[in-house]
């Protein structure tokens, strides 16, 4: 790592010598900033640009002249630029803009926090390239860990397009739907997560002699998809959490509603595919974001609020997280396909593969063409690294069941305090739509306006709250008088 210094161009203005390479123009800082600028391509179509080592910030002000309206990220390698009064522009004041360095934690978590996952196709990246001669290492890892999240971001924003006004009805459904809500008090216990992926299927006996000796055990939290496969090796899980909005899910939760005890609570996120009787069963709503938010606290709903993920499996994990400050132990979260299987068995889904086997149509050959589809989609490669890069994160915390978990000597069962909220009265479906609007208008911000856009439209505008508005209504089947 370089030492870095701030000293003097020659037209007086700051520069940084990191070495013996300078960072930025030591006779015009400035005017190489406008030369720089002046050469990228600026639309009004960018809301996020994201700067990987900006230096003092010369080019931020710049940008935003030519594009008032796009928030500005702007990444360092080095806390160095982060100093006070170092940059010649601050973005810990800024409206605009927000910036990252090392010391500010998890790089993934700060861009999960400021782009939204609709926000793929809005970005630009702007290298400042002087800064990778310097520090070579440091600005590969950013720019490979940033690449990884917009890939991710985009495989979401394909299924926001198709699926998000599917995901819209199920909010406005769902939030009339709770009746008895269980909040857990965080507590200090191992816990296991299971997803539905082939190793579960080979850890079955190993969590049954855990979970039924007279040994310690742990919480367990099981995805509603790894469901069929628990029940059938005789494993009751303590939560069940669900969180895809087709409708396939709810043939998952047929094990959850057939044989699962209702004290069991079900973490659902609100915009999940639900049965209409769910206010039977003990429920944790999940908010995603902000509007999920606002319509829970409208509704005086209590709910804990995590990252969106586009995926059930990392869902769970958040949610484990924020259960338990112990150790966390999963199965079933593959980061591979085992030939092909996909998941393990028995799988609440494959009835479908059975009903069209035939000679012509063998199921070992579905299996393998849903298996190849996969692989040739591109999602499982972006999802694979981004486990990969949470588990590097936490690895302090979560760990293989199979290869890490050990026994403790102890004789208790991890237990969780659920404070059980009884709903009064459910909102429906005009005045779910009557929060969702007033929110965004309280709010008047274009990023919550273009996520709700993206939901539920496909032009992929941003759309003004009256249109957002009789879209909404149309859609939920509410007269135009209600508006």
């Amino acid at each position: 790592m370089s030492v870095e210094k701030i000293i003097r161009a020659q037209n007086g203005q700051t520069t940084v010598l990191a070495g013996m390479k300078y960072l930025h123009s030591r006779y015009n800082p400035c005017a190489e900033a406008e030369r720089f600028v002046d050469a990228l391509e600026i639309t009004p179509l960018h809301q996020y640009y994201i700067l990987i080592e900006c230096g003092l910030g010369y080019i931020i002000p710049l940008l935003h002249a030519k594009n008032p309206d796009a928030k500005i990220i702007s990444l360092h390698v080095s806390d160095f630029f982060t100093l006070e009064k170092i940059s010649v522009f601050d973005c810990a004041g800024s409206e605009f803009c927000t910036q990252w360095s090392p010391s500010s934690g998890s790089l993934k978590e700060f861009l999960e926090k400021h782009i939204p996952d609709t926000g793929a196709k809005h970005i630009k990246i702007i290298e400042w390239r002087p800064a990778m001669d310097i520090y070579p290492a440091e600005y590969v890892r950013i720019i490979r860990e940033t690449n990884i999240y917009i890939k991710r971001i985009d495989a979401n924003k394909r299924t926001v397009h198709n699926f998000g006004w599917r995901w819209f009805l199920n909010t406005v459904r769902n939030i009339g739907r709770f009746s008895k809500v269980a909040i857990p008090q965080k507590i200090y216990a191992d816990c296991i997560v299971c997803g539905a992926g082939p190793s579960l299927e080979k850890d079955i006996p190993g969590l049954r002699r855990i979970l039924y000796s007279k040994k310690y055990r742990p919480f367990l939290v099981a995805v509603s998809s790894s469901l069929s496969a628990l029940s059938s090796g005789g494993i009751m899980p303590d939560m069940v959490v669900t969180s895809d909005g087709g409708n396939w899910a709810l043939f998952h939760l047929y094990e959850y509603i057939r044989n699962t005890p209702r004290q069991i609570p079900l973490a659902c996120c609100l915009n999940a595919a639900l049965p209409s009787y769910i206010s039977q069963f003990y429920t944790l709503p999940i908010a995603l974001n902000n509007f999920h938010a606002a319509l829970l606290q409208s509704a005086k709903i209590p709910f804990v609020q995590i990252m969106a993920r586009g995926t059930v499996s990392a869902t769970a994990l958040d949610l484990a997280l924020f259960l338990t400050s112990g150790n966390i132990y999963t199965t079933g979260i593959d980061l591979r396909i085992d030939d092909v299987k996909i998941h393990a068995r028995p799988y609440a889904l494959d009835v479908f593969s059975y009903q069209k086997t035939n000679r012509f149509s063998p199921w070992y050959g579905q299996n393998f063409e849903h298996a190849r589809a996969i692989q040739d989609g591109g999602s499982f490669n972006i999802y694979s690294d981004w486990f990969e890069e949470f588990y590097r994160e936490h690895s302090q915390r979560i760990f293989s069941f199979s290869q890490a978990y050990v026994p403790r000597n102890e004789t208790d069962k991890a237990h969780i305090n659920w404070h059980i909220h009884h709903i009064p009265r459910s909102l429906n479906a005009a005045e779910c739509v009557s929060i969702l609007i007033d929110f965004i208008q309280n709010k008047n911000d274009a990023a919550i306006q273009q996520e709700i856009s993206e939901l539920i439209f496909d032009d992929g505008k941003i759309h003004t709250v009256e249109e957002i508005a009789h879209k909404a209504y149309d859609m939920s089947g509410i007269h135009k008088a209600h508006i």
